[in-house]
């Protein structure tokens, strides 16, 4: 959802119309603050998501390089909850598509994700 979704739908539910405008203004203010604190935290939006108790979720496709997928994996396991994994199709490729599922696999139990490896 959108911000200005979110903004509209939140105000929508205020019955002076006069002050709805005023309402999502302040609204919008707060958002960029906090916004802004987790910038400054050095946090990305997933892990400013996670913070906030929201399931997150990556996803690996096309898998160019499955040693920078498994690092990214190891790098982002704290906030995320599922990484969802996908093999390059169509285009031939030097990968050993079995054994980087394997490695794939393994690391996710291991860093505690839900984890969806495509077939294909």
């Amino acid at each position: 959802m959108e911000r200005h979704e979110f903004l509209e739908i939140l105000t929508e539910q205020i019955r002076t119309k006069r002050a709805r405008p005023f309402i999502a203004k302040e609204i919008e203010e707060h958002i960029e603050d906090q916004k802004m604190d987790f910038m400054a935290e050095g946090m990305t939006d997933l892990e400013a998501a996670k913070s906030h108790g929201i399931h997150t979720w990556v996803s690996f496709e096309p898998v160019l390089d499955p040693a920078a997928v498994l690092d990214c994996i190891k790098g982002c396991a704290y906030f995320i909850d599922r990484a969802k994994i996908g093999k390059l199709n169509y285009h031939p490729s030097e990968i050993d598509w079995a054994k980087f599922g394997r490695e794939a696999e393994d690391l996710c139990q291991e860093m505690g994700l839900d984890y969806y490896i495509k077939d294909s």
